[in-house]
Parts: structure tokens; sequence; C-alpha cells
């Protein structure tokens, strides 16, 4: 399964629903998938599978214990099977958006709100930091650059004093991954921020909740289990 367990249980938690729903329709609605191209199929139309990045594929092979050749016709079946790459008549293969953020070298070239800004608040001035690269890597960089960045404390719960973030870091770690998996990468030239304080984090991700959910929902919580990008939901699944 993809990255860490503990990114796997976030999403599968949260996303439990729409993840049957996306496996049972993973391969037998490929081809309704592609009649309606979307905006962002469009945009990423000119790449080719030379702009997916192989660090990226083989971190993808590897968490799948698929032993397959990342640049074999094999795996481009399989990515065409999951609805990330597009099948054509002459055999050749389209690259969708979903496929361009996941894996792409440079995802930004296409998309330039791909990248995430991090900035930690907690020093003056404050220092800002751009992650970019294949959406599939990025979890691990923001991980590494709160863990440098954020303040720690010394719990006295035991004989032994422990480090622990004052920040807690699973709920850090939620917010990005939920931010990621769910933005609105249609308006392009926006960015998810990550604004670190001493006890505090805040995350703004572009774009309003997707229907059905509603804030009010969120607030409530009652929204229902739904994904804006079911393909970008289920490779972090």
């Amino acid at each position: 399964e993809m990255f860490e367990k503990e990114y796997q249980e976030i999403i599968s938690n949260n996303n439990s629903q729409f993840l049957e729903q996306a496996r049972s329709v993973e391969i037998k609605d490929v081809d309704l998938y592609y009649t309606n191209e979307t905006k962002l199929d469009k945009i990423c139309k000119q790449s080719t599978y030379q702009d997916l990045s192989i660090e990226a594929l083989e971190e993808y092979t590897a968490s799948r214990n698929l032993t397959i050749d990342v640049q074999s016709d094999l795996f481009r079946d399989h990515l065409s099977k999951i609805g990330l790459l597009q099948k054509n008549e002459d055999n050749s293969y389209g690259i969708t958006y979903a496929c361009i953020l996941l894996f792409g070298k440079d995802p930004e070239l296409f998309i330039p709100g791909a990248s995430v800004i991090c900035k930690n608040s907690r020093i003056n001035p404050p220092s800002v930091n751009t992650v970019k690269g294949p959406l599939v890597l990025i979890p691990r960089k923001i991980e590494d650059w709160f863990k440098t960045n954020s303040q720690i404390r010394y719990t006295r719960e035991s004989m032994v004093a422990k480090e622990e973030y004052i920040i807690p870091f699973d709920m850090f770690r939620e917010g990005v991954i939920n931010a990621l998996v769910h933005r609105n990468y249609e308006i392009d030239s926006a960015n998810i921020h990550v604004d670190l304080y001493e006890t505090e984090v805040i995350i703004s991700s572009p774009g309003l909740p997707a229907s059905p959910i509603t804030i009010d929902k969120l607030e409530k919580f009652t929204a229902p289990s739904y994904s804006r990008y079911p393909r970008i939901t289920y490779i972090f699944s």
C-alpha cells in the first residue's frame, strides 16, 4: 500500500465509503471517465511519459509490491486500467492530469499551483519553503520540514523525559494529506499554504468543498465521504 502506514490509515478512514466505490469502478469505468475530458486533462494533453518521475513511479510499484519495470508497456497498461493513462486507438498512451500531479517530474509546468508553500512564522522574518515535485513524494518532504521547524517540549510522564512536538504531528499530518487529496486543482494558480506558528498551524487549501459537501456539513461533522479526484485518493489509499 502507498506511503507510511499512518498515511494509509488517515486516507482510508476518512474516505472508506469512496474507496469502496473507486475500487469497484477502477477498470470498468475507464472509458466513461474519458468521455468527458476535464479542464485539467486538456492542460496536460501535451505531456508525455518522459514527463513522469521514475523515482515516483518506483515508489508506487514498491508500495504495491509490483515487480514491473515502470518503463514497460505492461506497467503503462496497468496505469491505464486504474485511469491514470488513456490508451489511444494507435496503442499510444495519453497522460492524464492525475498522472502528472501524482508522478510528474515537474507538475508545476502544467498546473502552476501544484506546489505547497510552507512558511515558518515562528521566526522573524518568517522563512518560506516551496515544496515541489510529484504529489506522491510531497508528504515526506513536508514531514521533514515540519520536524525541522517545529518547537519541541519535554514530557515528564515517566522516569525518562521524552521529546514531543507542541503541535501534535498526527493532527498536522491529517490536515496536510487531506489538503493534498481534496483541494481544487482547477484553481491552477493557487497553492496550498502551510503556516507554522508556536502553538498552531494553519493549512489553507484552494477552493470550496466539492458538492455535495458543504462548509456547514463539515462544521457539524455530517459531511458525506466524497472525493473530488478519485484517482488521486485511490493512489494514496
